[in-house]
């Protein structure tokens, strides 16, 4: 798995989010506007595969 941290305001929009923090898995937006739990990432990336 690959971990990048963004904070160039232009590269967060041109994915899309509107809102921050965010979270993409596999290019798609997994969470957004909210800091998820750790086992609801767990359950976000196991749902992404």
């Amino acid at each position: 798995a690959n971990i990048i941290y963004v904070t160039d305001y232009m590269e967060i929009v041109k994915t899309g989010l509107m809102r921050t923090p965010g979270l993409m898995i596999n290019g798609k937006i997994a969470s957004y506007g909210r800091v998820p739990s750790s086992d609801e990432v767990k359950k976000l990336i196991e749902a992404a595969k």
